[in-house]
């Protein structure tokens, strides 16, 4: 109850009228993504938002590998195994061959026939292995877009003035929630992240903190449950994340975007199969402190 990241409450539900009302997350509340592009974030405070919510989502997967009726429940949910499939690996390929995004066409991006062979085989075992997996309940859609937090400021003695805090982060969005892969989760928000740090300077540093503290808090809260399978998991879902989204969700200059969705190629083909020393030189390095 005290813990700085949580979800909305739901106050009533009719399951007939198909309404949900809930608490509401402040009027002065914000994504988690907006604060870091906007700059709006000091990074005492990402390093807070990062640790809570490393803690958070180390709990939830905690909870859906240790209680057989929570991770039951949510396995119920095979549109949302469908679609959180299709979504990243069911466009992997036409996103590198079919020429219908420009930054990727003119001139080609290159990839090789080796690359493509392997891509394939890496989209055919994450979908079948995303429709079936009882590892843990996932959040499915964990990413800096779906936290909201309510920042507020607060007078300190003997401070020229205010300081900000967070007072709460709340976690939305959750109809893609089901049982899956806890590296997608990790991965989906490391991802954006990423991108944040990469094509908006100015939340660059923020964006990094968020990052490194959110593993970190993970790895701890975690323990023995992450070991290299996850890690390596994890670093493949990020390079799909980067081929996918990169080129579709309108970051600026062409050649940034073409140098991610190359990075993303290289992920997919070498982290599957990557070494320790490999990980630990990964963007998710922390995973595996």
């Amino acid at each position: 109850s005290n813990a700085l990241v949580t979800v909305p409450e739901v106050l009533w539900f009719d399951d007939t009228a198909n309404v949900i009302v809930m608490s509401d997350c402040g009027t002065q509340s914000i994504t988690l993504k907006q604060a870091l592009m906007a700059n709006a974030l000091p990074l005492a405070l990402a390093q807070d938002i990062g640790r809570g919510l490393g803690e958070f989502l180390a709990r939830v997967h905690a909870l859906g590998r240790t209680n057989p009726q929570f991770n039951a429940f949510f396995a119920r949910n095979e549109e949302g195994k469908r679609l959180s499939a299709l979504v990243t690996y069911g466009q992997l390929l036409s996103t590198l061959t079919d020429g219908s995004i420009p930054a990727l066409a003119d001139p080609p991006l290159g990839v090789s026939q080796r690359e493509l062979v392997r891509i394939a085989e890496v989209v055919r075992e994450a979908d079948a292995t995303m429709r079936t997996t009882r590892e843990t309940v996932v959040m499915g859609d964990f990413w800096p877009g779906n936290v909201l937090i309510s920042l507020e400021e607060k007078p300190v003695q003997g401070t020229d003035g205010p300081v900000l805090e967070i007072a709460k982060a709340y976690v939305i969005d959750w109809e893609l929630v089901k049982t899956g892969l806890a590296g997608l989760d990790i991965a989906q928000f490391v991802a954006e992240l990423q991108l944040i740090a990469e094509f908006k300077s100015d939340g660059r540093n923020a964006a990094l903190s968020v990052r490194d503290t959110f593993l970190s808090a993970y790895r701890q809260a975690a323990g023995e449950a992450v070991d290299l399978g996850v890690a390596r998991r994890a670093l493949t879902h990020v390079g799909a994340h980067f081929v996918a989204w990169t080129p579709r969700v309108g970051w600026e200059g062409k050649e940034k975007v073409r140098e991610t969705v190359r990075k993303g190629v290289d992920l997919l083909v070498e982290s599957p199969e990557g070494t320790e020393e490999y990980v630990k030189n990964s963007i998710l390095c922390r995973l595996l402190e």
